[in-house]
Order: C-alpha cells, then structure tokens, then sequence
C-alpha cells in the first residue's frame, strides 16, 4: 500500500532553483542533474508500486524527506512490512547500468563512458545509522506487552533492464523491482516460512498504516524545504 508517492518533479524543481544564484552557470547543471534523479525516481517508484502497492503486506513510501539534528536526509524509497521490517532502498542514476569493484566503488555507463559516482551503499549505511536513533521519537507498535523490535535492511535498486557487474558480496545487495518479492522473502521475517513466534510478532494493516503515517507526518514537502 502507497502511504506516500514522490513529491511533483516541478514543485521540486522550483523550490530548488528559488534557492540557486541565477546568474551562476552551475545552477543550470544542478537542476538539469535534479531533474534527471527525480525522473529517476518516479520510475523506481513506479516500478516498486507495480509490485507491492496492491497487497497490504507492505507500507511503501517514496521520496521522503527529512529533518534531523538540523541535517536534511534524503531517502529515495522506504519500506516497511507487518513485521517491522524497514527496509531503504536507493535508486540512484536508475535506468544506467551499474558496476561495482572489489573495493566497493560504484560506476555507471553513459554513452559508452564508465564514470564513478559516491557509493549508494555507503550512503544507506549512514542513513541507517541515524534513523536507527531518530525514529525513537515516533509511537512503536505494541505486542504481547513491549514494542515491536524492527529489522533494519538497505539495497540498490536497479532498473529492470540495466545491466549490473558486481563481487557477490555487493551483489547481494542489488536488486530489480521484479526479483524484489524473491529478495525480500530471503532477507526479511516472511511470514509464509516464519515460526510461530514471528507470526505473533506480526502487526495489523490498520496499525502498520498508522505506524507508516508517523514517518510521512515528519515528511518536509517542497514547499516547507526552504
């Protein structure tokens, strides 16, 4: 289920450019690079919708921005299950093919050109880190008398038919929308091969939304970004 959809490409365009010089030749560069993540994005979470949003397993929410400790955090795709697993998902450059080397440095191909960019993963890691103490703030599911443990998961996703090159331990940790239900099946708590125990671990869809609610609340729009 949707809980939050990417935020208008235009209205994140203009908040952008409202806070560039005009007269810089860089602030043309910034946003054309803007607007090719965000076309990006709606993409990945348009693939994402087509295979998960129709079921009430997972609570998906896209492009979402947040404030902590005075540092905006960005997360492309945030998803969350009746486990409380919460799994980000990075969708950088999507639609490029991707490589990774041994040393866990990332690379595209664009027009026959291999370029390197930061490491997504490296990003997710830090990501983790802080939302693993920020989200303390938010109202934890209950069961059996204590809040719910969440299971915290990152990954690249790729798109469906960008070619990939990776060492398998960064292999692992790649993924295209259409083997995302295979992959999360392997990596989360699913409840189809789950013991007893994580059943009665298990939230309702109603207390997953609500949960999934709290974290689109502290959602800042493009509007509030300035």
């Amino acid at each position: 289920m949707i809980i939050k959809p990417p935020d208008s490409l235009q209205a994140r365009l203009a908040a952008q450019r409202a806070t560039l010089p005009a007269t810089d030749p860089a602030s043309e560069a910034r946003l054309r690079g803007l607007h090719q993540h965000l076309r990006g994005l709606q993409h990945s979470a348009n693939d994402l919708d087509a295979q998960l949003a129709d079921g009430t397993r997972w609570a998906l929410l896209h492009d979402l921005h947040l404030r902590i400790d005075g540092r905006s955090l960005w997360i492309d795709h945030l998803l969350i299950n009746r486990q409380l697993d919460i799994l980000l998902l990075a969708s950088p450059h999507y639609g490029d093919s991707l490589s990774v080397d041994e040393q866990g440095e990332f690379f595209r191909e664009v027009r026959g050109r291999r370029l390197g960019f930061a490491s997504p993963l490296n990003r997710l890691h830090r990501q983790l880190a802080l939302l693993r103490t920020w989200s303390r703030q938010l109202a934890w599911p209950y069961r059996q008398g204590g809040p719910l443990t969440p299971s915290w998961l990152f990954a690249v996703l790729l798109a469906p038919h960008a070619d990939s090159e990776a060492p398998a331990a960064f292999a692992e940790l790649l993924v295209r929308p259409h083997q995302l239900n295979d992959w999360l099946a392997i990596h989360t708590r699913h409840p189809e091969r789950s013991t007893l125990d994580t059943l009665a671990h298990s939230v309702s869809v109603d207390t997953l939304r609500g949960f999934a609610q709290q974290w689109h609340d502290r959602h800042i729009g493009p509007e509030q970004a300035g």
